[in-house]
């Protein structure tokens, strides 16, 4: 993949040595997060919220099965919000 500005005017061909480096898509993977050639947010959002809607969708279902309360926040805390706080900045020394 080739970022910004140089994928304006990108080079015919890439190489490493004898090796010819192979191009991407629109986007790849790093560490979790979605990177667009154009480094927009957009793909990764769309992840995020489409992980988070299957996991709700289990909550919810868990609830109708008459899960406890103290089970459901379990599964909140355990599942669901490690998506949302996934690649958060955490500041200061005590969390």
């Amino acid at each position: 993949m080739i970022l910004e500005p140089l994928a304006r005017n990108p080079p015919h061909q890439l190489n490493i040595g004898n090796l010819t480096v192979d191009r991407v898509a629109q986007y790849i993977k790093v560490f979790g997060v979605t990177v667009s050639q154009l480094l927009k947010w957009n793909k990764h959002v769309a992840n995020i919220c489409s992980k988070l809607n299957k996991r709700l969708y289990f909550r919810k279902q868990l609830k109708r099965a008459r899960m406890s309360t103290g089970d459901l926040l379990c599964f909140y805390k355990s599942v669901i919000r490690p998506v949302t706080e996934s690649m958060c900045v955490l500041h200061g020394t005590q969390v």
